[in-house]
């Protein structure tokens, strides 16, 4: 947005439009503000119900009880930042930056069939912030560091930076604001190297690295990101690292490294009379050095599961990815209502490592659709996710598959999912979202039916 478009800050006794839920505490937000201290809050809650599922009656098929048709996640997320006039008023740009998450989930075991030796059960699609182990995710959830990091502004307007210390990733890079809106996965779900050497490219969790994070603005129309840091920041999927404090800086873990340039138009461009419809360009790529297992199939092709040997030891895994967003009509004489859209896709290029090949998403919004609702949005969308062929002969091979009674047990290679969702934004500082997702072919397994859920969310913000 452009600084002229912001608008003006709301009275603290108008407690439905002002900025925060808990307002200025009676000015001392603002005074502490003005100071150099901020501090701040948010609360969010996902609901999900099966209202279709695709559980097997076949015990070689179905996990073991109990299987939940519902699940719910529960996140608070608590920042603190000082900035540098704290401590002088001609120290301009500095920022030290605190914030905490308390995540809580009751996961749905990922619909509830085993189809991998492992008992992985799709592939990807329930919310972000589960933690812990596949049964017992209670014990590893909780408070947790997220971000820790030092940060200096430099530049025209300051609006370049370094920062240095955790700093999660795709706060910054691959961002879009429509495609962050959907509940499933796929939409949002940027892709990272260093989770899991298991999984390869896989689940992202709320640990943030340690690195170093580069922001710089090249001229009006062009930015760059680069991030370079730890590798493995949480091998574990949250168990050794469920307080966010564990670095895992062994050789082994090694490094990895970001980097995106981005390219926008309209008003997402620095041209101060550009009013144009908004649009944007991203492409960027990341690379992980650490070491990590074939998915299955080793990089000659010769499936482990049949040789009975274990796992091959790799190292370096990579992907590039790349994000389209425009508004597609404004509404006349307004700024924000209209229709915009967004396509996005992945990369990934080990056959041997990465559970998935590649995705493709698609996605339309419309805010204001309605009169007298300017900041609601209506949005749709589709994704695909392409498994690579040693995930799915790992998939096909599964005692799931091998003792299935019911005939053909085939895999399609693809997952796809169809979400609607609307954002109804009932104050600044409180919105609701109800949506309705459709995940065909779970997992790419063709023979037990596809599955919907409907999801309620909501947050608010302090």
């Amino acid at each position: 947005m452009k600084p002229q478009a912001i608008l003006p800050e709301a009275k603290d006794s108008d407690v439905m439009g002002r900025d925060y839920a808990t307002g200025q505490w009676g000015g001392l937000r603002r005074d502490l503000y003005k100071k150099g201290i901020d501090i701040y809050g948010c609360f969010g809650f996902d609901h999900l119900n099966v209202v279709r599922s695709n559980v097997s009656s076949d015990p070689n098929v179905k996990t073991r009880d109990p299987n939940r048709n519902d699940q719910q996640n529960y996140v608070q997320l608590y920042g603190l930042d000082f900035y540098s006039r704290l401590i002088d008023e001609n120290w301009e740009g500095a920022q030290l930056h605190f914030s905490f998450a308390w995540p809580e989930s009751t996961p749905i075991w990922l619909y509830g069939n085993a189809l991998s030796p492992i008992a992985t059960q799709s592939v990807h699609g329930n919310f972000y912030y589960d933690t812990g182990s596949a049964r017992e995710p209670e014990k590893y959830q909780g408070f947790r560091v997220f971000e820790i990091w030092f940060q200096q502004r430099y530049g025209k307007d300051m609006q370049n930076f370094v920062r240095v210390g955790n700093i999660y990733p795709w706060i910054l890079f691959n961002r879009s604001i429509l495609a962050g809106m959907f509940n499933f996965w796929t939409f949002d779900e940027p892709g990272s190297l260093g989770t899991n050497p298991d999984t390869g490219r896989g689940p992202i969790y709320p640990t943030a690295p340690l690195g170093i994070q580069w922001y710089h603005i090249l001229n009006e129309d062009v930015d760059i990101r680069v991030q370079f840091g730890a590798g493995y920041y949480d091998p574990t999927s949250g168990i050794d690292n469920r307080r966010g404090l564990t670095w895992f800086l062994a050789d082994d873990h090694g490094t990895e490294t970001f980097a995106e340039v981005t390219y926008k138009g309209g008003t997402y461009n620095g041209r101060a009379a550009d009013f144009g419809l908004p649009w944007f360009i991203r492409v960027g790529g990341h690379y992980h050095s650490g070491y990590l297992y074939s998915n299955y199939k080793d990089i000659n092709g010769d499936p482990y599961q049949e040789t009975g040997l274990s796992r091959k030891k790799y190292h370096s895994n990579g992907g590039v990815y790349a994000t389209a967003e425009a508004m597609l009509f404004r509404e006349q004489g307004s700024y924000n209502q209209g229709l915009t859209g967004f396509v996005k896709t992945s990369q990934y290029f080990l056959e041997y490592a990465n559970l998935l090949k590649n995705t493709y998403v698609f996605g339309l919004g419309y805010e204001g659709i309605f009169p007298g609702r300017d900041q609601d949005v209506a949005f749709v969308g589709y994704g695909i996710k392409n498994m690579t062929d040693g995930a799915r002969l790992w998939h096909k091979n599964s005692a799931s598959c091998a003792l299935k009674k019911a005939g053909n047990c085939d895999s399609s290679g693809k997952q796809e999912v169809l979400e609607l969702g609307y954002s109804a934004k009932i104050t600044p500082w409180w919105f609701i979202q109800p949506g309705l997702q459709v995940v065909i072919d779970p997992y790419g397994r063709t023979d037990l039916g596809d599955i919907m859920t409907f999801t309620l969310s909501t947050g608010v913000a302090f």
